[in-house]
C-alpha cells in the first residue's frame, strides 16, 4: 500500500525497487566515492546498478524507503536499532548487499570494503544512541534543483521528530553539507578516510519539538 505526503510515497512496493535503484545510480554518476572506487575500471555500470538494487531492497526490509509518485527520486532510511549491518539483517535480504560488493572487481571491492568499514566506525563514534540513518538520497538528474530532495526527506524527519530521535548521515560534498544544514542537520565530524583520501562530513540532526 502506498501512502502519499505532498506527492511523496512511503514503502514502495518491491516491484519498484529496480526503478528506484536506477534513479540512485543516475543521480550519483559524479559521486566522489563511486568515482574513486571504480577509477580505471571499465564497464562498471552493472556493478553499481546491482549494488543499488541490493541497497534499496535491504532498506525496504530494514527501514523506510520513500519515493516520489513518479519514482524519479528516492530516500533510504534505516530505523533506530537497525542502523548496523548485522548478519541476521543481511540474511533477511538473502545477503544481496554483500554479494553485490563481492562481485566488484578486486580493486573496487577492496576500496569499497575499506571505506564502508571506516564509515561504520565513524557512525558508531559520532552517535551511540538509537537514531534514524539517512543512508541514501537521490533525485533523477533532470529533476534536480526543484526542491524534490528537501520534500523527500521530510516524512523521515517528521517521523524522527515525533518519536524524539536524532538523525544521522554522511556526505562527501560541501554542496550537500549546505543542503542538509538547511534541513536542520549540523556537522558533527569532518574527516578524511585513511589510505583512500576521501573527505567526508558526518552530520546529525536533533529532534524538533513538534508541539512548539
Amino acid at each position: 500500500m502506498k501512502l502519499f505526503v505532498d506527492g511523496v510515497s512511503t514503502k514502495p512496493q518491491l516491484i519498484h525497487k529496480n526503478k528506484i535503484a536506477e534513479v540512485f545510480f543516475a543521480s550519483m554518476q559524479d559521486d566522489p566515492m563511486y568515482c574513486y572506487m571504480f577509477q580505471d575500471i571499465n564497464n562498471h555500470d552493472k556493478y553499481l546498478v546491482a549494488f543499488w538494487k541490493a541497497l534499496v531492497y535491504y532498506s525496504i526490509l530494514n527501514g523506510e524507503v520513500y519515493s516520489t509518485k513518479d519514482l524519479n527520486a528516492g530516500a533510504c532510511w534505516l530505523l533506530p536499532g537497525k542502523c548496523s549491518f548485522t548478519l541476521s539483517r543481511l540474511a533477511l535480504s538473502n545477503f544481496q548487499l554483500p554479494l553485490a560488493v563481492f562481485s566488484f572487481p578486486s580493486l573496487a571491492r577492496n576500496r569499497a570494503m575499506g571505506i564502508f568499514d571506516y564509515l561504520d566506525k565513524v557512525q558508531r563514534n559520532c552517535i551511540t544512541e538509537p537514531h534514524y540513518y539517512l543512508m541514501a538520497l537521490g533525485v533523477s538528474p533532470h529533476m534536480q534543483g526543484k526542491g524534490i530532495g528537501s520534500k523527500l526527506i521530510q516524512p523521515g524527519l517528521m517521523q524522527a521528530d515525533s518519536k524524539g530521535y536524532k538523525c544521522y548521515l554522511e556526505t562527501e560534498t560541501e554542496i550537500n553539507v549546505k543542503f542538509y544544514e538547511k534541513n536542520g542537520f549540523h556537522v558533527e565530524q569532518e574527516f578524511i578516510i585513511p589510505k583512500h583520501g576521501l573527505k567526508y562530513w558526518a552530520m546529525i540532526r536533533n529532534p524538533k519539538n513538534i508541539f512548539q
